[in-house]
């Protein structure tokens, strides 16, 4: 007995593809990154690690299918095709092709995440793509702060001449702060937007010099307090000289402090020698704690700021040993009327101080140091102190307790 006509096309191999064509149901193939971009297209049900895994599993299967795996991921799943994160992924990673389909075939209520991803890496050929495709949206003047402060002139330029993208200071703030000069004499030449004394701020602080000098000679704005204070901080003396010969804002104290806890010695002796701001009283202490020891002794040497008993108090809590001998040597010089020291240290000499110090954080080997040193003078002072305490604390005990028992009375 023969096979039945309807199970003999079932073993066809040529009208079997055709008749599964017509089925509904989802390839085995692509059922992984259906499953993924479900999990991406929920708002609410899928966990953070649940939709790092799918972004995952949708970066591996575009690169391993691109364009024609999108083909049949669209004649299969039209709505899980369109899903806008295909597009958004193509643009960052610059697949031109992957993008100029998913544009035929498909449209996102909006391109602005696609468009930004393509500017942040640079990808001029996908941003080209967009704009020949007549997207409505997407080109922001973000767009062009972001082509700016990541240093795509070239992209820059495309906007500038392709899209009536307008933008604002923050862009040529951003290219300047971060060191990109031709982007900033491209915005000066040909933009009408300008910048903000941040730009030159920025670039100061980051140590661009060529950013800094163009601003100064072509821009107007000019910059603030922050911009020598921020170059000093971070050790850029060619930008802080060029803005101490010509500009006229000049910086805070703390410009030193700065300097000085870093253990910028040049920095701190260019601004004792240069300047008339000076430093506060946190310059010695900062350095002391850093254990910068040729600091100490300059800001001792040259400074009136900074309490010495300070400086001791922090060199000793952190052990550094070279600081705490070059304190010693400065003992004698009075503090300035301003430090906030504690209460009793005014009766306490730097070397008590300094033991008390070390001991209380532990720092044995200074504590052994400064313990040598102590004197028959110093040790009847810390035991003065410690008698002083005592009646304090046996004063306060008998007022509480008289106290006490008048309530009790009562």
């Amino acid at each position: 007995m023969g096979t039945p006509m309807p199970f003999s096309a079932l073993f066809s191999n040529d009208l079997l593809p055709c008749i599964l064509a017509y089925q509904g149901g989802i390839h085995h193939k692509l059922l992984e990154i259906v499953a993924a971009v479900r999990v991406l297209q929920s708002a609410t049900c899928a966990t953070p690690s649940a939709r790092a895994v799918a972004t995952h599993t949708l970066h591996v299967w575009f690169h391993c299918h691109h364009v024609p795996g999108l083909r049949e991921l669209y004649r299969v799943c039209p709505d899980v095709a369109s899903h806008g994160t295909f597009l958004v992924y193509a643009s960052s990673i610059g697949q031109v092709h992957a993008v100029k389909y998913l544009l035929a075939h498909h449209h996102p209520s909006h391109h602005g995440p696609a468009v930004l991803q393509a500017t942040l890496h640079g990808h001029l050929a996908v941003l080209q793509a967009f704009h020949d495709a007549r997207t409505p949206d997407g080109f922001t003047s973000y767009v062009f702060t972001l082509a700016a402060t990541h240093g795509h002139l070239d992209i820059i330029k495309f906007l500038h001449q392709h899209r009536a993208t307008t933008c604002d200071t923050l862009a040529m703030d951003n290219a300047a702060k971060h060191g990109h000069l031709g982007i900033v004499e491209f915005l000066h030449r040909h933009r009408e937007e300008g910048c903000t004394v941040d730009a030159m701020d920025g670039a100061a602080e980051n140590g661009h010099i060529d950013v800094v000098e163009f601003l100064h000679r072509n821009r107007r704005e000019g910059c603030t307090k922050r911009a020598m204070e921020a170059a000093a901080a971070r050790g850029h003396k060619d930008v802080v000289r060029f803005l101490h010969l010509n500009r006229r804002e000049g910086c805070h104290a703390t410009a030193m402090d700065s300097a000085a806890e870093r253990g910028d010695a040049s920095m701190v002796q260019f601004l004792h020698w240069n300047r008339i701001e000076g430093c506060t009283v946190h310059a010695l202490a900062l350095a002391a704690a850093n254990g910068h020891g040729d600091i100490v002794d300059f800001l001792l040497m040259f400074r009136t700021e900074g309490c010495v008993k300070q400086a001791m108090a922090a060199a000793a809590s952190a052990g550094h040993d070279d600081v705490v001998q070059r304190v010693l040597a400065h003992q004698g010089q009075m503090c300035v009327h301003n430090c906030e020291c504690p209460v009793e240290w005014p009766t306490r000499s730097v070397l008590c101080i300094g033991v008390e110090e070390a001991k209380a954080h532990g720092q044995w080997s200074t504590y052994k140091l400064l313990k040598g040193e102590l004197k028959w003078k110093d040790r009847r002072q810390k035991w003065s102190h410690n008698v002083a305490r005592a009646w304090q604390l046996q004063k306060l005990f008998k007022t509480m307790t008289r106290f006490a028992s008048r309530r009790i009375g009562t």
